[in-house]
């Protein structure tokens, strides 16, 4: 887990001075000082829900890991589109999302 996430980390520290070097021509870029904790909090909870993939994929092995990981997020992402941003509307187009993640949960 700790090399997991040094490359991550080494590989974005590398992209953001290669980005800077090329889109800003070397200046320091400015950056609104309201979204570095934000963007702090996002990355540790990042880093807690990778840890704890690692930890499933070591306890339940990846055949039965796997498929929950990658058939239920979307479903986590589809509910703040609900929820927060109101992008789903109407009984029908609920009832399709319901019909999904039922799908996907059984499948997984």
């Amino acid at each position: 887990v700790f090399w997991h996430f040094t490359g991550i980390l080494v590989t974005s520290t590398v992209y953001l001075v290669v980005a800077t070097l090329v889109f800003n021509r070397g200046k320091v870029s400015n950056v609104d000082g309201a979204m570095i904790v934000p963007t702090l909090v996002c990355g540790v909870g990042w880093g807690v829900a990778q840890t704890c993939w690692f930890v499933a994929n070591n306890s339940l092995g990846q055949s039965v890991s796997f498929p929950i990981v990658t058939a239920l997020n979307p479903g986590v992402g589809a509910l703040w589109g609900i929820f927060y941003f109101k992008e789903v509307k109407g009984m029908r187009n609920l009832g399709f999302f319901g019909l999904a993640m039922g799908l996907a949960a059984v499948g997984s």
